[in-house]
This record gives C-alpha cells, sequence and structure tokens, in this order.
C-alpha cells in the first residue's frame, strides 16, 4: 500500500473503498456498502427449477447446477460469488471486491488476482455470468438462486409455515467453512453472521411462543432447543424452554435448567439473568401458574447480549502485564515470563500456561522480485491463523516475530527472546513456472529439526497456490509437536506430569486400542481435569474415550456410557466454545451414540467455522453426512480430513470414514480399500471390521467377509446384529440402514 493510501485510510475512515486496501480502521464499510438484498416476494422454498444454479450460504457454502455439485476449487472464488450473489441492492465496484479479498496485498497485485479469480468464475458459470455497469459487478438476474435471500424474504412472513420453512434453510453459521485472512472480509462476513443468525433465533422463538399459545408445549420446545443451540445465551430462548417444561409437569427440569443460564451468563458475561427471567424463576419455585403470557415477558426490558457470532474468534477480559483488565480479540497478553513476545494467538486464558508454543518466524523471499515479499508475508499469516485455531499450540502473533526478519539465527535464541518452545522458518522462491516453499520446524530448547519439507506447486492463481501450501505445512506441524511433546512428558517423572502430559499420554493409549491399558487412558484424563478444571482438551478426550469405547463393545453400560459422553463434550465446550476438537467430539456423540444427526451436523458446522484446518473436525463430520445418506459430501469431507493430517497416529480411524463414506455412496470395491488400509493400521479397530465385512459382503467377496466377521467375533464374541439394529447401528437413510443390516447377515454374524 503506498503512504498516501495509509495516511488517507487513517485521516478518513469512512472514505470510499475503491482504490485502497482496506484498514482496521475502515470497519463496518463494506458492510454498509454490500449489504444484503431487500427482500423478495415470499416463496416456500429456496431452489428454483428455472435458475442454472443453486447457491447455498446458510451453513457451508455449497454450489450447485444442473448437473450436479460446481466445485470453485478456491475459497477466494467462493467467497467472491457469494459477496456478488448477496450484494444484489447495491452491486460491488472491482475496487471493493480487490479491497474485500486482497486488501493486504499490492494494488496491482490484487487487481491481477481480481481478473484472474473473474475468469475462472465465468469459466464456471458462463461468460454472461456478470452485468457490468459504471465499474460494478451484479450477477444476472436469473441465473442464480441464493438459500440467504429467500431467507431474509420468508422469516417475517405472516404465514407459519413459510416461516418454518425459512429457519429450515438457517442450516449453520453464514458460510462456516469460509475462512479469508483479510480485514475488509473477516468485517463483513461478521456482521452477516451475526444479523442473520439473530433472524434465525428470532424465527425460532416467535414461532415456539405461537406454539406455546396454541398449548403445544412439546413442539414450542423443540423450536426453543433449537433456538440456543445457535446461540445459548439468547434468554428468552431459555424462558421458553422453562416455561415449555414447567408446562409438561417437568418442573424440576426448568429449576435445573435455570440454574445452569445462571452460571452460563455470569461466567461469559458476568451478568446475572434479566428481570423477566427473574420473574419467571421466582413464579416456578413459589409453584404458581408455570406459564407466563410471552406477550407480558417481553415488555419486560430485554437483553440481547453482545457475543461474537464469528466462531474463529474469541473475545475475553484478561490480565496483562500490567495487572489491569483489557478485552481482546483473538490474541491473549503473553506470561510475564515471556520475553518481547507481547501477543498470544487465540488461546483461552485458562490454557495460556499449558500448551507448547511456536513462533512462525518471517519467511525468507528467494525469489528475484523483492514484491514478492508479500506472498511470502501472506503465507506466514495463513499459517499461523490455521495453527491457532486448532487449539493445540500458543501462537505468538505475526508482528512479534518480525524482528528476525532478514537474519540467520539460532532457534535457541529466537526460543530465549520469544518465550516459545518451536519455530517454524521457512523461504519462498518463485520461478516462471512453479513456487517452491521449504519449510522447518525447530526445537527451540536443544535447536534440532523436527521435521522440515520441501512444497513445491505449479504457478497458477496465487491464492489457491497459498491456500495449499499453508495446508500442508500445518498438517506436518501438529503432529510433530504433539509426537516431540509425548515423548518430552515421558522422559519425567509421571508425578511431574502437567495437564497437557496427562492428556498427551492418554491420546496414545487410546490410539493404542489395547483394551487392557484403554482404561488407564480415562484415569490419566481425569487427572488432567483435576490438575487443570478450566483446561478443554481433556474433557474433551474423555468424550471421546466413552465413544470408542461403545463402538468397540468395550462399555459395560452404553447407555449410561453415552450419557456421560455428550456430559464431557457439554463441559469441553462450556470451558472453551471455540474448540473445534471440543465442538466436533459433541457432534459425533449425538450422531453416533444418540442418533440426533441435525443437531450435530450444526456443531459440527460450528468446529469447521471455529478451525477450518481441524482434520478431526472434517473426518468426524464426514460420518454423519455418511448416515443422513449425503455420500458425495462425505467423501469430501474424509478426504478432506485425511490431506489434513497424512501423518496422525489414528491413521486406522480416517481410513475407516472413508471406508464409510465410500460404503454409504456405494462404492463398495473403494469402501474395501479403504477398510483393508484401516486394519493394516489397527487389525483391532472393531468399527473398520464391522464396515470392512459389510463392503466385501456387498463386492460379492463373501468367502473375505466371513473371515473379517469371524475375526470381529473374536473381539466382541456378544455381538448380534439384533442388538446392533436397535443401538449402534448409526445410519439414518433407510435405504443404507437396511442394506449394512443384509451384508453384515451375509457375512455370517448371528443374528
Amino acid at each position: 500500500m503506498r503512504a498516501a493510501q495509509r495516511a488517507q485510510v487513517a485521516t478518513n475512515p469512512i472514505a470510499p473503498l475503491e482504490g485502497r486496501p482496506m484498514s482496521t480502521s475502515s470497519k463496518g464499510v463494506i458492510a454498509v456498502n454490500a449489504g444484503l438484498a431487500p427482500p423478495t416476494p415470499p416463496v416456500i422454498g429456496w431452489r428454483q427449477p428455472d435458475a442454472s444454479f443453486q447457491l447455498s450460504l446458510l451453513g457451508h457454502f455449497n454450489l450447485n447446477g444442473r448437473l450436479g455439485p460446481v466445485d470453485l476449487g478456491s475459497k477466494k472464488l467462493c467467497a467472491l460469488i457469494a459477496f456478488v450473489a448477496c450484494a444484489i441492492s447495491e452491486p460491488p465496484s472491482r475496487e471493493t471486491l480487490t479491497t474485500l479479498l486482497w486488501g493486504s496485498h499490492f494494488e496491482v497485485q490484487a487487481r491481477h488476482n481480481l481478473r484472474q479469480a473473474l475468469t475462472r468464475l465465468r469459466r464456471a458459470f458462463g461468460e454472461e455470468v456478470f452485468v457490468n455497469n459504471d465499474n460494478t459487478m451484479a450477477i444476472r438476474s436469473g441465473l442464480v438462486r441464493c438459500d440467504v435471500t429467500s431467507f431474509e424474504a420468508q422469516i417475517h412472513d405472516e404465514s407459519r409455515e413459510i416461516r418454518k420453512a425459512a429457519v429450515d434453510l438457517y442450516q449453520g453459521t453464514f458460510l462456516a467453512n469460509i475462512a479469508i485472512p483479510e480485514d475488509g472480509w473477516t468485517d463483513w462476513v461478521t456482521t452477516q453472521r451475526q444479523r442473520l443468525e439473530d433472524l434465525a433465533v428470532d424465527g425460532l422463538i416467535r414461532l415456539g411462543e405461537e406454539e406455546e399459545q396454541l398449548d403445544a408445549p412439546a413442539l414450542a420446545l423443540e423450536f426453543a432447543n433449537r433456538a440456543i443451540t445457535i446461540n445459548g445465551l439468547r434468554e428468552d430462548g431459555h424462558r421458553l424452554i422453562m416455561r415449555s417444561l414447567a408446562a409438561v409437569g417437568r418442573r424440576a427440569e426448568a429449576l435445573k435448567h435455570y440454574e445452569q443460564l445462571a452460571v452460563r451468563l455470569k461466567r461469559d458475561l458476568n451478568v446475572e439473568p434479566d428481570s423477566a427471567t427473574a420473574a419467571l424463576i421466582a413464579a416456578l419455585r413459589q409453584s404458581r401458574p408455570a406459564r407466563i403470557d410471552p406477550a407480558i415477558a417481553s415488555k419486560e426490558q430485554e437483553r440481547t447480549p453482545e457475543y461474537p457470532i464469528t466462531l474463529a474468534v474469541r473475545h475475553a477480559e484478561l490480565p496483562t502485564n500490567t495487572g489491569a483488565t483489557s478485552s481482546v480479540v483473538a490474541v491473549l497478553h503473553a506470561p510475564e515470563t515471556a520475553q518481547p513476545a507481547e501477543y498470544w494467538h487465540k488461546a483461552p486464558a485458562s490454557q495460556v500456561p499449558l500448551l507448547p508454543s511456536i513462533a512462525v518466524l518471517p519467511f525468507q523471499n528467494l525469489s528475484a522480485d523483492s514484491s514478492d515479499d508479500y506472498f511470502a508475508d501472506g503465507i506466514v499469516e495463513d499459517i499461523v491463523v490455521s495453527l491457532a485455531s486448532l487449539r493445540e499450540l500458543l501462537v505468538i502473533s505475526r508482528t512479534s516475530a518480525l524482528a528476525f526478519r532478514g537474519r540467520q539465527v539460532d532457534p535457541r535464541e529466537v526460543g530465549r527472546a520469544l518465550g516459545v518452545r518451536y519455530i517454524l522458518e521457512g523461504s519462498v522462491r518463485k520461478g516462471s513456472s512453479s513456487v517452491r516453499v521449504s519449510t522447518q520446524l525447530c526445537d527451540t530448547e536443544t535447536g534440532a529439526s523436527l521435521w522440515a519439507e520441501r512444497h513445491e506447486a505449479p504457478l497458477g492463481d496465487l491464492f489457491e497456490i497459498q491456500d495449499r501450501i499453508v495446508c500442508n505445512v500445518v498438517a506436518g506441524i501438529a503432529p510433530n509437536v504433539r509426537t516431540t511433546e509425548l515423548e518430552r512428558a515421558l522422559r519425567t517423572r509421571p508425578a511431574s506430569f502437567t495437564a497437557y502430559d496427562h492428556t498427551l499420554y492418554a491420546l496414545k493409549l487410546i490410539t493404542d486400542l489395547d483394551r487392557q491399558t484403554f482404561s488407564i487412558a480415562r484415569d490419566h484424563l481425569e487427572q488432567a481435569m483435576a490438575i487443570h478444571p478450566g483446561f478443554a482438551m481433556p474433557a474433551a478426550w474423555a468424550a471421546r474415550w466413552h465413544s470408542i469405547s461403545i463402538g468397540q463393545g468395550w462399555s459395560d453400560n452404553p447407555k449410561e456410557d453415552a450419557d456421560k459422553a455428550a456430559a464431557l463434550a457439554t463441559k469441553a465446550i462450556d470451558l472453551d466454545g471455540q474448540n473445534a476438537l471440543a465442538l466436533s467430539t459433541y457432534g459425533h456423540v449425538r450422531s453416533f451414540l444418540f442418533h440426533d444427526y441435525d443437531t450435530a451436523l450444526v456443531y459440527f458446522d460450528r468446529a469447521l467455522s471455529a478451525s477450518p484446518n481441524y482434520s478431526l473436525a472434517w473426518i468426524l463430520s464426514s460420518a454423519t453426512l455418511s448416515y443422513v445418506g449425503r455420500g458425495s459430501e462425505a467423501i469430501r469431507h474424509a478426504e478432506q480430513g485425511l490431506r489434513l493430517s497424512p501423518y496422525d497416529r489414528s491413521l486406522f480411524l480416517y481410513y475407516n470414514f472413508l471406508g464409510i463414506a465410500h460404503y454409504g455412496h456405494g462404492n463398495y470395491d473403494e469402501a474395501v480399500k479403504w477398510g483393508r488400509l484401516s486394519a493394516a493400521e489397527s487389525p483391532i479397530f472393531s468399527s473398520n471390521l464391522r464396515m470392512l465385512a459389510a463392503a466385501l459382503a456387498a463386492a460379492g467377496r463373501l468367502d473375505e467377509a466371513r473371515d473379517t466377521a469371524i475375526t470381529l467375533l473374536k473381539l466382541e464374541p456378544e455381538f448380534r446384529l439384533s442388538v446392533y439394529e436397535t443401538t449402534r447401528q448409526p445410519f439414518r437413510h433407510p435405504e443404507i440402514k437396511a442394506r449394512l443390516l443384509e451384508h453384515l447377515k451375509a457375512a455370517g454374524l448371528p443374528m
């Protein structure tokens, strides 16, 4: 950015966006200049057969043409078409689009990237996709039908049926899987996410209150639960739950619900329940009529909490080095033991002393053109953001590491200066036909190189290359740090284990799948929670422990253990609401153990929004997508999960879920392939053996299927199909469910 442009932004924060990069001083400008379209005439549903493309933005980005799904291949292309599709009332200019998606780049490069992006979109949608007028861009009328437009048109309709259709359109956080590290994009998408979430929650509560007036408390409770799943701090939603519970004779549950709400409001917002909630609970405690007219309650002063909808960012009041408190977003002040390190990315305050720390140093630009520095800096920024969102590492902000730009440094020196245990350093060389990025992960205590890799990609769309390289780098860092930390812990006496050490050791025992030591893993997780009650990671893994125990057939009381798994996953979310491990674990527990697939999908969306590069969220969500019959999506999610964690100790799990996805989609040979790979990694993983036996039977390989079934029965001698069908059988889709049971029977498993 030129100095004059920087000065313009600093002195005139509401200046038009055209011709200048976005800065933090221009927050909200794009949200105003490119607001979503005004309501259009209401139509139940949103898919229009006359539109060539159907665009889903409520939840994950999803684009379908007349011939099926359309893969644009890049997050920025998805973001670009989403923004233009939403900005119907005021079509954006080219300058607005470059600021939105390439605001941190030099203007020449930003304009070049936009031209490339528009060319690729024309190839996907057709040459006439855009209507250009006075430097503004709009999508040709009738070409694309967007769910957001329909949602907004229907949510305020007088017809209850139309409003029910509208809330059903809300499948999750707006553009949950699109994260672009640009201020302009973050400002706009954050505003839209909050606004659309509020519309959905308001709509659900209105529908619930109408059911309440119609003396249908069970239906009212259903709408209220859906509302607080989206925003757990909406007191009007919680009041509706309490009134509905009381109306069906579950007064004790209503009182308990209030206690849980009060604790959460105090913890998250440091406030007491508002006057309407207090009045309701007083009536319940005094055994007054539990039904309070919502019209009367609504006259009380309502307080809608300011709560972040952008799930990748957390607001908190935390102590600074001076002893004061500071409201921070996405970064925390470093502990006083650190040296010049000023900020940690995205770590809950209760976890700052626990997790291993890392700094990503500025990458060297080895290209002949110094203007390529922006590309190297962009890769570093994306790596920092992606690592921070994993919630397994404390990540020094990029600006704190800038002092080491252009220097050959000793890792131990950096460790002392920044107070970190690991550093990632690297270089970028851009040639005429390819881009090469070399990276090295080093231990700052010993100076040793733990992992090094070279990533090369053909020269093309730079932002697509950047996404791919960042994905590969992040996939290599986390498991290597985890392995090194475990080795470090094992060199210490167990009595000296930290909560993090206990958790890592439990993970090792869990992935070993040795029944004799599996229970010891639970003991270590319980010790971790006792040592540090505010640490979300062991609570989430304790929930996973119960889920795996049930799946392996080791649980003596599956129903009780399923309830424990749900409670532990809920506890992990309460401790850290942006923790992708906690969110995805809860999603899997709801799906696999309770067959509550719709709730599960909401939590998977939240997990992937909080951490788009978290492999476990991708792989676990693939199973639920398989269970509900969305096979092609399940395969994509499983493949992305494996791509993000190719070195994981739990590869048997990743291969198994790929097998489930292919089986559910009818690709039986592929299901056999991945089932065999999973069995090679862990021959005692009974969940995989069940799916492998079914896939072999489906593929007509009955002898192999029966051999696999015999192996399974050695591990689970009490296995019976009749019990499995009513308990652990996970598929909701009736055709797939029937197929699975038929194939397992053909494999020789007993009824």
